[in-house]
């Protein structure tokens, strides 16, 4: 009976866990939309700056990553079957569509979703959000509006450096090491991607910062009364946002191709 009894345990423990964080989170998402237009501009400003600007780095170079291992990936089949006509299509069409929303997503989460995270965590257990609620100013209001809205804007236009970063590096990766002339690469490109392609990958990377800023500030406004606290619900909010990720753009994936 035990054998039987403790996994149905186990698996239920599981579902009502989740199931209280997916609810919190979509909690949290009617707050921000209920308050959306009550954000302070400066603070928008700010967290436009913090999120977007000092992201720029490690975009460009994800980009630029992104771009010259798809090429030198495809580069055997290409010279192997001279169809160099379609290389300039298959690195735009997998990175748009793709690798550089994913891979943005990826590097947004770790970086951006786990600051968001530690820092309303660190502001919850020194007790500075309920001096804030003391004071009457709203943390939803003040805090966790201007970083939803910085992370999504920020996502989508870095995206779009992204993609422009993912071709650049193609073409001069595909004239290093396949001698492919520029023409040919970018022909190849402009004759086969469609617009589809690339508002499909800013649709995902847009639904992406949602949930990032989501995710993120969900596990730090819950954070307990322990230091001890704060590394492990980062943990927990990169994990859960990077799974959650996948199966979002699995998802809209499967909706996009029907």
């Amino acid at each position: 009976m035990n054998i039987i009894y403790n996994p149905i345990i186990f698996v239920g423990n599981i579902f009502i866990r989740y199931t209280i964080i997916v609810g919190g989170i979509f909690l949290l998402f009617f707050n921000i939309i209920k308050n959306f237009f009550k954000a302070s501009y400066k603070e928008i400003i700010y967290e436009l700056y913090s999120v977007g600007v000092q992201s720029l780095p490690i975009i460009f170079m994800t980009g630029v990553f992104v771009g010259t291992i798809m090429v030198i990936q495809t580069g055997f089949y290409v010279r192997a079957y001279n169809i160099t006509e379609v290389l300039g299509w298959g690195a735009g069409f997998t990175g748009f569509r793709e690798i550089a929303p994913l891979m943005v997503g990826l590097m947004f989460s770790g970086r951006i979703g786990a600051n968001n995270t530690a820092e309303l965590a660190s502001m919850k257990v020194t007790e500075q959000l309920d001096a804030m609620k003391i004071l009457t100013i709203d943390p939803i209001t003040y805090l966790i509006i201007p970083r939803f809205i910085a992370i999504v804007v920020m996502i989508t236009l870095l995206t779009v450096i992204a993609d422009f970063m993912t071709i650049l590096s193609g073409v001069f990766t595909a004239k290093l090491l396949l001698g492919m002339d520029y023409h040919i690469f970018l022909d190849s490109f402009f004759s086969y991607i469609k617009i589809s392609d690339f508002t499909t990958g800013l649709m995902k990377s847009f639904v992406f910062g949602i949930m990032i800023s989501l995710v993120s500030s969900y596990y730090g406004l819950n954070a307990k009364r322990s230091s001890k606290d704060i590394g492990f619900l980062v943990n927990k909010s990169v994990v859960f946002t990077a799974t959650a990720i996948f199966l979002i753009d699995y998802i809209l994936t499967s909706i996009f191709d029907l």
